[in-house]
């Protein structure tokens, strides 16, 4: 069976069905001297998958052929790839099988975001802490695969990630927090006050309460924590200390309120002495 008369196809300018295939001219021994090969810029689109860059005519143009049928076309960056996108769904000789596929992988590239892996794993620990989620839940095979269907190029992590992970966020908020305690203006009041579980365990909290640079009132808890016994004046004057050490702000307490509990009296005598 002949082959039928090939098809032009047509240029990005023109609202056309047919484009004018771009040939090189025939050598002119008096022409001048070819212009010097162009640095080959990366190529990105899926339209490389079907053709292959050729070197650079005798009249300084780029093009492109066809791996399938041959077809050259110009490939400048001024005439841009929609020639060749146009061709490929019309090529004779091609697998026309693929063409669904060619789709799909240019709009993931269209429209998928790189993902910043650093920046995932820290948005994944903050919907830990914030929402309690377990160290486990990041290996669901469910919530896997809900990453995977938003960026096919995420990288999953393990339970022993994600903790880690936490107490990077951890240890950062609490740096963002020390400095901030050390950069406001006036002095810091604090209130503690202990806890007995239904266990019988001891807890201490400790709250500080500022006032900001724009004059609004603030309240943080800087600790909540393990108190085992004794409950002593001493024990618990050394604990609070302890705290104000690690904040960096043990001389910018102007008062601490506690109930009226005997060794609570004792306490603030040696936390005065202290600081």
């Amino acid at each position: 069976m002949a082959e039928s008369p090939p098809i032009d196809l047509e240029i990005l300018d023109s609202d056309e069905e047919d484009a004018v295939i771009m040939e090189s001219p025939p050598p002119n021994p008096a022409a001048p001297s070819p212009a010097p090969l162009k640095k080959m810029k990366k190529t990105t689109s899926v339209v490389w998958d079907d053709f292959k860059k050729l070197p650079i005519g005798l009249d300084g143009r780029s093009r492109a052929k066809c791996k399938w049928c041959g077809k050259t076309y110009g490939s400048e960056s001024s005439n841009g790839t929609k020639n060749m996108l146009r061709h490929i769904p019309k090529c004779p000789r091609r697998n026309h099988k693929d063409i669904e596929k060619m789709h799909e992988r240019q709009e993931q590239k269209m429209f998928t975001r790189k993902i910043k892996q650093e920046e995932y794993r820290e948005k994944v620990a903050k919907a830990i802490i914030k929402h309690n989620y377990s160290f486990i839940s990041v290996e669901h095979e469910g919530n896997r695969d809900v990453h995977s269907y938003l960026n096919p190029d995420v990288k999953h992590i393990s339970r022993n990630t994600a903790k880690a992970d936490v107490l990077k966020v951890h240890r950062k908020e609490k740096d963002n927090i020390r400095n901030m305690l050390k950069s406001i203006p006036g002095r810091i009041c604090l209130t503690s006050d202990l806890w007995t579980s239904i266990t019988t365990e001891g807890y201490i909290c400790l709250t500080a309460h500022y006032v900001d640079e724009n004059w609004k009132l603030k309240s943080i808890i800087l600790n909540f924590c393990h108190m085992p016994p004794p409950h002593t004046g001493i024990a618990l004057s050394e604990k609070i200390f302890k705290f104000l050490k690690d904040w960096g702000i043990e001389e910018k307490v102007f008062s601490i309120t506690l109930d009226n509990a005997y060794n609570n009296d004792n306490m603030q005598d040696l936390l005065k002495a202290k600081t």
